[in-house]
C-alpha cells in the first residue's frame, strides 16, 4: 500500500485532532535532495490508528457483502 504524503499546515485541524487521539504522529516530510528549508510536518500513522485503519477496512467490506446478498 503507498500512502500519499500530506503536509501538516494543510489540515492542520484536522491532523491535530488525530494527533490528540494518537492516531497519528507529526513527522518530517523526507526528500532525496537536500533543502535550505526545513522540512514539512507530515501526519504518520501509529500503530494504533493503522490497526483502527484496518479494522474499519474489514467492518465496510463485511457491510457491502452483507448489502449484495
Amino acid at each position: 500500500m503507498r500512502l500519499r504524503q500530506t503536509p501538516w499546515h494543510k489540515k492542520q485541524a484536522v491532523f491535530e485532532q488525530l494527533q490528540s487521539l494518537g492516531l497519528v504522529q507529526a513527522i518530517p516530510q523526507t526528500t532525496q535532495t537536500p533543502s535550505p528549508f526545513p522540512a514539512p510536518l507530515i501526519a504518520m500513522l501509529t500503530e494504533e490508528g493503522r490497526q483502527l485503519l484496518e479494522a474499519r477496512s474489514h467492518h465496510q467490506e463485511a457491510l457491502i457483502k452483507l448489502l449484495d446478498a
